[in-house]
Parts: structure tokens; C-alpha cells; sequence
């Protein structure tokens, strides 16, 4: 992609990037390269707060917390559990908690990413977290209900878009996703965030305290600290001529 937006094939510069986003998200990221590319600019991007908008999806929970995940639990949500589920979410508005990394992430523990103790079966126990906090949440639009059949189009549609996806297990996740039926409830919101927060594990650690089925969708991260996404794309719009 950077290749295609500054039109530069190969590059004797280093560059870096900061600020990991999941295979399922998108958005804001920061390329460092040149003179930028310090220790103290690394750590400055990587410690920034982050804006993200994502879909909370009531009904479903996954092994990953996202869609690109085996289901493991799928329930009816009734009206009064979205109520609760979105009051719960919206209490965590300027807290500091305690969160988990998970199990399907790359958080190293023992030299090895969690995915990869995942799949040894040798998550360790507790699991590793750290301290997080939420500057602002809100929720964007009124809670939709959807049919999983709709919502389950979108969900294969997005799975094959990814670069390598047999490298998640596509198949087997695709099969899981036709299994399933009945409704799911989307709820969005908007949150800033301190780095390191994981999104898909916010939705689905609130999900399971109060015995919800939920996981995230189309994660987008907007902004990291101050920088709006919509800035860079008018840059690279003005600059290289570039459209989205």
C-alpha cells in the first residue's frame, strides 16, 4: 500500500511502523522513516492515545473477539440485555480497568506470541494483562437489529478481503459462521483510548460479565492523539493524487 500511494518501488531508507492494528482492522497508522525514525519518536507514536469507531455485535462470541474467530458461544439477545450491555459499556467512560490480552494476539509471553500458545495449548494462566483507560466512549447510532444471514454476508465478504486467509484458518471459520442462525444486535461507538487497549477484548470481556455473546466488527482506528485520519487522507489526496 505504501508503494502504491508514494509511488516509491524500493527504498534503501529504514522505516517502521507504530501501533499494531488487528487483521480485522483498519485505519490510522504511522510510518516513520529518515530522520523521524528515532527510539524517541517510536516511543512517543506507540504510547499515544487512539480513537477507534467499532461495532459491538450481540449474539456471537469468537475465540478471537472479532469475526476472524471459531464461534463458541451463540444465543438470542433480548432487548433488555442490549439495554444492559450498552449501560455497562458506557460506565466504563473515563475509568482506568484492568484488561486481559487475548488469547489470539501478539502480545509475547515467554518469547512466544499468545496465538502461538493458543494454538499449543499452552496459554498461561492467569492471563497476562495490563492497566487501561477510557478518555470518552459514546455510542453513535441507535442499536440495530440484523438478520444473521445479512450480517453473516458482510462477515464472509470481509474475511475475503484479507491478504493470506487460510493463514487464519478461513475455511473452518467460514463453515462455523454458515451454521448459525436467528438475529444479532449492532451496536456502534466511538472511544478514545490509552495505547495498548484492545477493542475486540473490550467488547467481549463486557459481553461475558454479563453472560452476553458479543464480539467486535469493523474495527476503524480515526486518530492517534491529536492527528485525525481525515487529515492524512487529504494530504495523500493533494500529494500523490490518490483517491478513497
Amino acid at each position: 500500500r505504501f508503494r502504491n500511494v508514494t509511488g516509491v518501488q524500493t527504498c534503501a531508507l529504514p522505516i517502521c511502523y507504530c501501533g499494531r492494528l488487528d487483521p480485522m482492522a483498519q485505519g490510522v497508522t504511522v510510518f516513520l522513516t529518515g530522520d523521524m525514525l528515532t527510539s524517541e519518536n517510536i516511543a512517543t507514536w506507540n504510547s499515544c492515545r487512539k480513537t477507534y469507531r467499532f461495532c459491538a455485535v450481540l449474539g456471537v462470541h469468537t475465540d478471537s473477539y472479532d469475526c476472524l474467530g471459531r464461534i463458541t458461544i451463540s444465543a438470542d439477545v433480548g432487548a433488555s440485555q442490549v439495554h444492559s450491555y450498552d449501560a455497562a459499556l458506557m460506565a466504563l467512560n473515563g475509568t482506568e480497568f484492568w484488561q486481559e490480552f487475548p488469547p489470539l494476539s501478539a502480545y509475547r509471553y515467554k518469547g512466544r506470541p499468545l496465538w502461538s500458545h493458543a494454538r499449543r495449548g499452552t496459554l498461561p494462566q492467569p492471563t497476562p494483562g495490563a492497566m487501561r483507560q477510557i478518555y470518552s466512549i459514546a455510542r453513535k447510532e441507535e442499536p440495530r437489529v440484523m438478520r444473521m444471514a445479512d450480517y453473516r454476508a458482510m462477515v464472509l465478504d470481509d474475511i475475503s478481503q484479507l491478504q493470506s486467509p487460510e493463514e487464519f484458518s478461513a475455511s473452518t471459520i467460514r463453515e462455523g459462521w454458515q451454521k448459525v442462525g436467528g438475529l444479532v444486535h449492532l451496536l456502534e461507538y466511538e472511544a478514545v483510548v490509552s495505547a495498548g487497549t484492545y477493542i475486540r477484548g473490550l467488547v467481549a470481556d463486557t459481553g461475558r460479565q454479563l453472560g452476553i455473546p458479543a464480539h467486535a466488527w469493523r474495527i476503524t482506528r480515526t486518530a492517534l492523539t491529536s492527528t485525525r485520519s481525515e487529515e492524512h487522507t487529504s494530504e495523500l489526496q493533494s500529494r500523490f493524487g490518490i483517491s478513497y
